[in-house]
């Protein structure tokens, strides 16, 4: 047996105690964790730990201690992204958090800093302050996925400021909202090497003075022509300042722009303003819709610089992403396949104009007794405005990502570079394989010994192409490689190494069939690229297992190998698996593997695999493991969620099921173990589960989100040693009938307390 302490949605968690270096901590409040306070978890938690937060609010008027002190060399984060806000609240008197000599171990993840004041003593940051840093840590400290909204700095940095020391500290994947103060509203910083950011977001900041949106200055001594300061794939939109740079204010010497919206900015001033000689240089920006004008002041005569545009960045608007109103549309010029010369511009990716998958579980754990079956409910909507298709399966065993698939289809993909990946095996048939002699450009049919499956279709023949691919389509000569899937010919392929290859130039070509391994090989000998510039000799093979199993090998890959397709394509382009595509990924003795998986896990069933849904629409699978023919043990699976969600169309689910004894006579746990509540989700009612190492007193009670004792299940009463279980019927105390939510279990023997989520869904 195990504990368990990773957390998943919908799923009952276990909570060790803190023990060592890398070890989850978890604030609760109300009780059911290690701690009840942030305070006292960054007090007491060891170097290395986790600190995990479950929902709510925090604040002095919770128990805190504010402004709170991050603690170096810990992570502070919420429990899941997906779980619920974690709220870090000044309540308009205090800063809510100071991070005082951050180390390279320090992250903060997946929190929202509201309602801070920097307005006595150190009147700036008011969200939170960074600084005092002794050295410079490497890697930096890391501020990662956080809102900073409502906060409040009477001097600088309404929502984060950063001191001369705490530079290559991190600020990624931020929004900075409606924060306010005298100077650099969303954000000041100083330094000769101010805190980098990237991929945030700046909107609705103001400033009575300069740098709406972000103020960055140099120490007065540096200020000079040699200082330079980066920004990168950031959004800027609908800030404001009194005097000047309604998005920037800087007087850093030279100041880069990479990939930066800068838009709809309501103050009749410059949204950028340079100050003390500063000049700003822009690439790949998009500045439009300022009422102060575009491209003027420190941007005059930039929009003809590399990749600049001048257009309407298309944000979706709180309509219809009111949590993330910046993200953009699929039409949007700053989207990455709109704009061929610089890719992304902006911070966030498009989320309107296409379709999307919202959903409710990263990964999934089961604790259930002999012979029984349980069930959790796998809950996904299209948070799209256009149909969504959707395709759910599910693999024994553990799925490494950065293999790839599956496809619509269930073909998936991996690679020896993996430890678990296919090993590579050369069998050269140049000695003894029927040769083929093509041309530039040309293919000739081949006959297969055996019907090899491919998509829904048996075939007996195929195209083989000297560009380096086989089809059982209709364009079989095809030069220019393109990506997958693609409905423009060629389809219904298999592309080893589909490139621009002349076989009339050198090299051999031969295929051979080897009936006691029921399989076919195609191998390319030292064919050389039809380019001349390009040159290079490529030896490779692909081989089709009767089974429909796809082998690709490659022995020797001499020059240019960033400018190929690998992967398969169904017959109308629609469905695909791309190993890679124009980028460099190939290289020698490398063995890829292509087939249908693994069937799905006999212990599992889904009451749903497929379906379309519509925009806002949800669709609810229930998940279930039957535990009636295993032993006693623990069991792993992986869903793979294929879908046509525009910016991840494959995510992969872990899944654990732990089966276990139940009864006093069963085997005995050495160690106290909460093992969460089955079913969970539940309704009407659920069983919580537990093992004691000896006999002891033991109280078990049930608490809303919010903290509040629901229920006592068990008040010290005298419990045996061994496996033991408690229902609950989700009524509280006075048997009122519970309204569906989050509560939590609490278990303590001894002076020790672990806890666990339950969900009641009606």
């Amino acid at each position: 047996m195990r504990t368990t302490v990773g957390i998943m949605l919908l799923v009952a968690c276990l909570l060790a105690p803190v023990a060592a270096q890398g070890t989850w901590v978890y604030v609760i409040q109300g009780g059911g964790g290690q701690f009840t306070t942030i305070t006292e978890a960054l007090l007491y938690a060891p170097d290395g730990a986790y600190i995990r937060v479950w929902p709510g609010t925090y604040s002095a008027s919770t128990g805190e201690t504010m402004p709170l002190q991050m603690r170096p060399g810990v992570t502070l984060q919420t429990h899941h992204e997906g779980l619920g806000s974690v709220i870090i609240d000044g309540e308009g008197l205090t800063r809510c958090i100071e991070c005082v000599n951050m180390n390279s171990a320090t992250k903060i993840e997946n929190l929202i800093f509201e309602n801070g004041a920097a307005i006595t003593g150190s009147e700036h940051g008011g969200g939170m302050w960074i600084g005092g840093f002794e050295s410079i840590p490497s890697p930096p400290p890391t501020i990662r996925n956080c809102i900073f909204r409502n906060n409040h700095a009477n001097r600088f940095g309404g929502g984060v400021y950063a001191d001369e020391s705490a530079r290559h500290a991190i600020l990624t994947g931020c929004r900075f909202t409606n924060n306010t103060a005298a100077n650099g509203g969303g954000v000041y910083t100083v330094g000769l090497d101010p805190i980098g950011m990237v991929w945030n977001v700046y909107d609705g900041n103001s400033a009575t003075g300069y740098g709406g949106g972000l103020y960055v200055q140099n120490p007065a001594p540096a200020r000079g022509p040699s200082r330079t300061y980066n920004l990168f794939r950031l959004t800027f939109a609908e800030n404001s300042a009194g005097l000047g740079g309604s998005a920037i204010y800087t007087d850093s010497s030279i100041h880069y722009l990479t990939d930066v919206i800068i838009a709809f900015h309501s103050s009749p001033n410059d949204p950028i303003v340079c100050g003390d000689g500063a000049y700003v240089l822009t690439e790949c920006c998009d500045v439009f819709g300022n009422a102060g004008g575009d491209y003027v002041g420190c941007l005059e005569g930039q929009l003809t610089n590399y990749g600049n545009i001048w257009n309407n960045p298309q944000f979706c608007g709180v309509e219809f992403e009111p949590d993330d109103p910046y993200s953009i549309s699929v039409n949007s010029p700053c989207a990455e396949h709109n704009n061929a010369v610089c890719g992304q511009i902006g911070s966030r990716p498009p989320k309107c104009g296409i379709p999307y998958l919202d959903f409710n579980f990263y990964w999934l754990e089961y604790y259930i007794p002999f012979g029984e079956e349980y069930c959790q409910n796998l809950i996904f909507q299209n948070g799209g405005d256009l149909a969504l298709d959707w395709q759910l399966f599910a693999y024994e065993g553990v799925l490494e990502r950065g293999s790839g698939g599956p496809d619509a289809f269930g073909y998936r993909w991996g690679d020896s570079d993996k430890p678990d990946g296919p090993s590579f095996e050369w069998n050269d048939i140049s000695s003894y394989g029927t040769q083929v002699t093509l041309g530039d450009d040309e293919a000739t049919l081949v006959a297969l010994p055996f019907s090899f499956p491919f998509y829904d279709t048996n075939w007996f023949e195929f195209a083989l192409s000297s560009n380096g691919y086989l089809t059982f389509g209709y364009d079989w000569t095809a030069s220019l490689n393109g990506p997958i899937p693609d409905p423009n010919q060629p389809n219904e392929f298999i592309a080893p190494f589909w490139e621009d290859l002349d076989p009339s130039a050198g090299g051999t070509i031969h295929y051979y069939h080897d009936p006691t391994a029921g399989r076919f090989i195609v191998q390319f000998t030292e064919i050389p690229n039809a380019s001349s510039a390009v040159g290079g000799e490529y030896t490779f093979q692909v081989v089709l297992s009767d089974d429909g199993t796809i082998h690709f090998y490659y022995l020797s890959m001499i020059g240019y190998v960033e400018g190929a397709t690998i992967g398969i394509e169904n017959p109308d382009g629609t469905i695909g698996l791309q190993v890679a595509y124009n980028e460099p990924y190939m290289h020698d003795d490398l063995a890829i593997i292509i087939d249908l998986g693994p069937p799905p896990p006999a212990w599992l069933w889904m009451s749903l695999t497929e379906g379309t849904l519509s925009p806002g629409e949800e669709a609810v699978c229930e998940c279930c493991v039957e535990a009636g023919d295993l032993e006693a043990g623990i069991y792993e699976a992986t869903l793979v969620m294929v879908s046509d969600d525009f910016n991840v169309p494959v995510r992969y689910i872990p899944l654990t099921a732990e089966v276990f004894p139940t009864g006093v006579d069963d085997e005995m746990s050495t160690r106290l173990t909460l093992r969460g509540n089955y079913p969970n989700p539940f309704n009407p009612a659920t069983k919580i589960a537990f093992d004691l190492p000896e006999p002891a007193r033991v109280s078990l009670r049930v608490y809303s989100a919010s903290g509040r004792l629901v229920r006592s299940l068990l008040e010290g009463v005298a419990m045996e040693a061994g496996p033991h279980e408690k229902a609950w019927d989700g009524r509280d105390r006075d048997g009122s009938v519970l309204a569906s939510g989050v509560y939590f279990c609490l278990l303590e023997v001894n002076g020790v307390s672990l806890g666990g989520r339950m969900v009641l869904l009606k």
